[in-house]
């Protein structure tokens, strides 16, 4: 099983319900695709490397990972040059929803955006 998980920058620790998360997921041997943002994306990736999972796929505008702290294969989602905030985040979203079946998001009020955003995505979505 696929899994992504995602939330806003603005996070700068987790709580021990979102570690306790993180560690079924490594007990579920779930595949776990998360960003390279800082935040909620570079916490993840340091409790993943932490514990030296190694099912985890960084995906990155471009392929330039910001961080890629386990060394983990990158998922390269291509966006045009400019483009930036509210329209950068909602194409990497829909890359994960393309790829994954489960999400588990991190949300604080402040990232009311990215939740409107997966609201929209996530029910015209596909699977290929």
């Amino acid at each position: 099983m696929k899994v992504f998980v995602a939330g806003p920058r603005v996070v700068d620790t987790l709580n021990k319900s979102i570690t306790d998360s993180l560690s079924q997921m490594i007990e579920k041997k779930m595949t776990v695709l998360v960003g390279d943002a800082n935040g909620v994306d570079r916490l993840a990736q340091e409790y993943f490397a932490g514990e030296k999972y190694l099912d985890v796929c960084v995906y990155a505008c471009n392929g330039k990972a910001r961080n890629n702290i386990g060394g983990w294969s990158i998922n390269s989602i291509e966006v045009p040059t400019g483009v930036k905030d509210l329209i950068f985040t909602p194409v990497k979203i829909f890359a994960w929803c393309r790829m994954q079946t489960t999400a588990l998001w991190f949300g604080t009020v402040k990232a009311k955006e990215h939740l409107t955003t997966l609201s929209i995505w996530l029910p015209r979505i596909k699977k290929p």
